[in-house]
């Protein structure tokens, strides 16, 4: 079976980042500035705290709210994509494995060792709607300032809208349980309606696919065959890539029936005016 197609996931990610910047459109100058004038007063692990980053920006209004009644702002989302920028790219695995990995779930705590090494920022997975119910998920690590502790922030692509189709999840990297490092989920969760009795054993499977990707019996490979690996870059990129997820010691994709990704395209410009008629919490804005 071969790998899920990627293009659509990288599409519909630039196209919530786009979002993101047409809400408030200095959103990425401003957590640049913050991160190069202050990185030295958190973990080198976290790319940018949300409390210093993303929660300052969502405390400023939309750019076109009305004053009216606003929905609970995106915090999650602004701080995944401010962190997916400086990589973008979409990580898939054989259908097989993922099986694999879900149906065999660590049982041991998610803490921080086990996501120390995620490849990039942020690492953007899809290809699991069969098991997560959702088209895409997004993980990366936070130091959370209030608590002094180490998290996993997740954000859930459930797809077909805007950013009122993110479900952002906290995972505490340092509890005796799992049911209590998703401690938060709960009122998150009720604030959108979408608890699940599975929830837990659907969060451990989702753990332990990003685990596997942190880990050395992952293979990544993008079809350029240069021995080029994923890295934490110092800076946002342009380029898309597409990573495919193997076992190690397995056969390339390159030789299964691999058809490298379609040439990449430019990145929205976040120095851009917003675009008329925004819908944040309405689905995708469309241009008059």
């Amino acid at each position: 079976m071969g790998y899920p197609d990627t293009q659509t996931a990288l599409q519909r990610a630039d196209e919530l980042e786009a979002d993101v910047v047409s809400a408030w459109p200095r959103a990425w100058r401003d957590l640049d500035l913050v991160r190069l004038e202050d990185s030295g007063h958190w973990p080198k692990w976290c790319l940018l705290p949300i409390a210093r980053g993303a929660a300052r920006v969502v405390a400023q209004p939309a750019a076109d709210f009305d004053g009216r009644n606003a929905p609970p702002p995106p915090v999650g989302a602004v701080a995944a994509y401010y962190s997916w920028r400086f990589a973008r790219t979409v990580y898939t695995l054989e259908p097989r494995l993922v099986d694999q990995l879900w149906t065999s779930a660590r049982a041991d705590l998610p803490t921080l060792d086990r996501f120390m090494n995620l490849p990039e920022w942020c690492v953007h997975v899809t290809g699991l709607r069969e098991h997560l119910g959702a088209d895409a998920a997004y993980a990366h690590l936070e130091y959370n300032f209030r608590s002094d502790r180490p998290e996993l922030r997740l954000l859930i692509d459930f797809g077909q809208g805007g950013l009122e189709r993110l479900l952002p999840v906290t995972v505490r990297l340092d509890e005796v349980s799992l049911a209590s490092a998703l401690a938060d989920y709960g009122e998150v969760a009720s604030a959108v309606g979408t608890v699940s009795p599975s929830f837990e054993r659907t969060m451990s499977g989702l753990l332990s696919v990003i685990d596997f990707i942190a880990s050395p019996d992952a293979r990544l490979t993008n079809g350029d065959q240069s021995g080029r690996r994923p890295e934490r870059t110092g800076r946002p990129i342009r380029p898309r890539t597409t990573w495919y997820v193997s076992e190690a010691g397995s056969v390339p994709p390159v030789s299964a029936g691999y058809v490298p990704p379609a040439p990449s395209v430019s990145a929205p410009n976040s120095d851009a005016a917003p675009a008329a008629g925004w819908r944040l919490f309405r689905g995708r804005k469309q241009a008059r």
